[in-house]
């Protein structure tokens, strides 16, 4: 049973500073997802279009996006001060201000009327702690998008009880060891992710994009237990 007394994690600390370089371990093909997503938008989008990104981070999304969309107009939303100042920093160093708008904030709290071609969720969805919290945050997005518009969804996924999920965590920790991490490190990890995530199975998480009123929902990107998404809002 999820506990649902938890509140959303957030980042701070640690979990900031040593961010980039983890996510190179712990999700395997951490820049190649990025690509993959950026490329998929490429032949998706117009030239001219304009990108949510929510849970922008330290900015990987971002600059992964400028360096594909050279007229793209894209707004990051992240909670994390820590995080934020770092994406900031990082787009700064490449003078890309006035394309990018950044601001400290959750999605449900973000309060600009612009609609947008397509929103980025990345690594969210997790931190929601049950079904009915996840759809909601799906049809908060679908608030700021343009009628036909796009998601692309980043996020862990399993059926943490069962032997499949088992048996991809272990195979994850055997590729974290390989890494460099030790094997009481890699344990740490992984039991962070139970700790502080809420996982459901892929079938869950389509019937919420589903719910929340995306069409045609493809799978693009599979790393062990990171999935990325992508589909269209129907009519």
């Amino acid at each position: 049973m999820v506990n649902t007394n938890k509140s959303i994690f957030a980042f701070t600390g640690h979990w900031v500073s040593d961010y980039d370089a983890r996510m190179q371990v712990v999700l395997p093909g951490y820049n190649l997802m990025h690509e993959i997503v950026a490329s998929y938008l490429r032949v998706t989008l117009a030239s001219t279009s304009s990108i949510l990104i929510i849970g922008a981070g330290t900015g990987m999304d971002i600059l992964t996006l400028v360096d594909h969309g050279s007229r793209w107009q894209i707004t990051g939303l992240e909670p994390s001060r820590e995080m934020l100042q770092i994406a900031r920093e990082k787009i700064e160093s490449i003078h890309l201000p006035k394309r990018v708008r950044l601001e400290c904030c959750r999605v449900e709290d973000f309060t600009d009327a612009t609609l947008y071609d397509v929103a980025v969720l990345s690594l969210v969805l997790q931190l929601y702690p049950d079904y009915g919290s996840k759809r909601d945050l799906l049809r908060t997005v679908v608030r700021h998008l343009k009628p036909k518009g796009w998601i692309v969804l980043i996020d862990s996924y399993g059926e943490c009880e069962s032997s499949h999920f088992k048996q991809t965590v272990n195979a994850l920790k055997v590729r974290t060891m390989r890494s460099g991490f030790t094997e009481d490190e890699a344990n740490k990890d992984i039991e962070s992710v139970k700790e502080r995530f809420y996982l459901i199975p892929e079938k869950r998480i389509r019937s919420a994009l589903s719910e929340a009123g995306f069409v045609c929902v493809e799978q693009i990107f599979r790393a062990f237990i990171t999935g990325v998404w992508i589909g269209q809002l129907g009519d």
